[in-house]
């Protein structure tokens, strides 16, 4: 009698995958490691933070890149990320009631909260993403 399983059920995970898994153990660590420091603005790993913020979410576009709609989900979180991540924390846009708590402890809250988010999204998104399905995209109008 042998132990070993049938080959359908023998899972290997692939470097995407690992990859995935990796993101989501650094994020989780980098929060972590901020929370215990009560978001100190000067740590390296608050810089690191705000660059998970700018780079998962393209990183997850290119991933789910053959199905459009978590496409267009994914380009639109990495959008508003960068759009708060450029006004706040590399400045581009000047002193505005918008960044009026640009440097505060708050604000570096926000970059974990949206890291945490991050995490979040990544962990729950599944490794096997299917394809768009043609069938599926419909126009309406009221004319059938």
């Amino acid at each position: 009698m042998s132990n070993s399983l049938p080959n359908r059920s023998r899972k290997t995970l692939s470097l995407e995958n690992l990859l995935r898994i990796f993101i989501v153990l650094f994020g989780a660590v980098i929060f972590v490691f901020n929370a215990l420091n009560s978001y100190d603005p000067d740590l390296p790993t608050m810089s690191l933070a705000v660059y998970y913020i700018i780079i998962v979410p393209f990183y997850m576009a290119y991933v789910s890149r053959r199905n459009w709609m978590l496409l267009f989900i994914f380009i639109c979180i990495g959008y508003f990320n960068y759009s708060i991540v450029a006004a706040n924390y590399f400045g581009m846009v000047g002193y505005s009631f918008f960044t009026s708590f640009s440097n505060s402890a708050e604000c570096y809250l926000g970059y974990n909260i949206l890291m945490l988010f991050l995490v979040g999204v990544v962990f729950f998104t599944p490794f096997r993403i299917k394809e768009s399905q043609k069938q599926n995209m419909y126009i309406l109008n009221g004319n059938r």
